[in-house]
């Protein structure tokens, strides 16, 4: 696991409130319309949009000094090395305590 992704693992972790929320975006179901890893995938994109939208949130929230644009700048940028799969597949199999259900293939028969 790479330190980004690690550092927001620990985090969700030690924030029961902030874990319940995250918790409750990888539990939304899309079927009919998807499932398995395709489900998978947009509840892992939502987890990514939420934490982003928090740390804009806060870094909006920041009085307007250097450093904090230098630190609030630098938090910002350090989301695009976190590995948003990985930690969606960790509040799945360890929170939800839930296996991921693979992704099926159909042909155009029908068959898989």
């Amino acid at each position: 696991m790479n330190p980004f992704t690690a550092l927001v693992w620990d985090v969700l972790q030690d924030s029961p409130e902030f874990l319940e929320q995250i918790t409750a975006i990888m539990r939304l179901d899309h079927r009919p319309f998807l499932t398995g890893e395709k489900a998978f995938q947009a509840n892992a994109k939502m987890l990514e949009g939420h934490i982003r939208e928090e740390l804009d949130k806060w870094y909006d929230w920041l009085p307007d000094t250097p450093i904090n644009r230098i630190g609030g700048g630098l938090a910002v940028e350090m989301l695009d090395s976190v590995d948003w799969d990985q930690l969606a597949r960790l509040v799945q199999e360890t929170v939800l305590q839930t296996p991921i259900e693979p992704l099926k293939l159909y042909q155009p028969d029908g068959t898989l």
